[in-house]
């Protein structure tokens, strides 16, 4: 039982993990990290400013940031996620853990603020 509840734990603090770096990832525009000139995102006031057509291509690339540089997710699918509000842009991030045991999934939400920066639901 003890191995149990330590594996269940071990995966809490590694999406915990995840969940920060994603936020870092999803934050950083690309070529502000000179060792990883494509870390990041793309400057993403180009897409903000063809709302609401641009959610795919943002989808995309966001999916394709994860898959590059976070080598704990695999099966990286980013949508779009309806919402009230047609100027708020709102992601799904479904993935799996890389190293688990059997298949575990690894599930959050993104949103673009105002500001152009992307949130990361814990």
């Amino acid at each position: 039982m003890h191995r149990l509840n330590g594996d269940a734990l071990g995966r809490k603090s590694q999406t915990q993990e995840i969940l920060a770096h994603l936020r870092r990832l999803l934050n950083t525009r690309q070529g502000d990290a000179q060792a990883h000139p494509s870390y990041g995102l793309a400057d993403t006031l180009d897409l903000r400013s063809a709302l609401p057509g641009s959610g795919t291509q943002l989808a995309a690339c966001i999916a394709e940031a994860i898959c590059r540089h976070e080598p704990r997710l695999t099966d990286v699918q980013v949508r779009r996620v309806p919402n009230d509000d047609p100027l708020m842009l709102v992601f799904s991030v479904c993935a799996r853990l890389a190293d688990a045991p059997r298949p575990t999934s690894f599930f959050t939400h993104t949103h673009m603020r105002p500001d152009g920066r992307l949130s990361v639901a814990e």
